[in-house]
């Protein structure tokens, strides 16, 4: 069970850097217009 434990916790932090980094990516290609970003967020 532990195992399982720290296997969804490594799971969910590579979610969390995973997002950042498309967020991030795809925020500096679209930053003239703005509005990308935010719909990926909604």
């Amino acid at each position: 069970m532990k195992t399982v434990l720290v296997f969804q916790k490594l799971t969910v932090l590579f979610k969390i850097f995973f997002f950042s980094l498309i967020f991030s990516t795809t925020s500096a290609c679209f930053k003239p217009t703005g509005e990308f970003g935010w719909v990926l967020l909604d």
